[in-house]
């Protein structure tokens, strides 16, 4: 769980995560909440295993990412 994983769950319309997650900010009740998200979005979008689910949020990250630097 990361800056782009809290990202792409948003991206789904799930904002439950803080945007910076840390040790100190994530609990394991938190964590183990996240991967019921990621998983549910890893079946909807009919991915294989969380391996793809990363690769997709990282590149949906960085796109957002350029698109915001572009904008300025």
């Amino acid at each position: 769980m990361n800056q782009k994983a809290v990202s792409g769950l948003a991206l789904a319309g799930i904002r439950d995560y803080p945007l910076h997650p840390t040790k100190q900010n994530v609990s394991a009740e938190s964590y183990a909440r996240y991967c019921g998200h990621a998983d549910t979005v890893r079946r909807s979008l009919g991915l294989d295993d969380f391996t793809e689910l990363d690769a997709l949020f990282n590149y949906a990250y960085w796109r957002e990412m350029e698109e915001d630097e572009a904008a300025t």
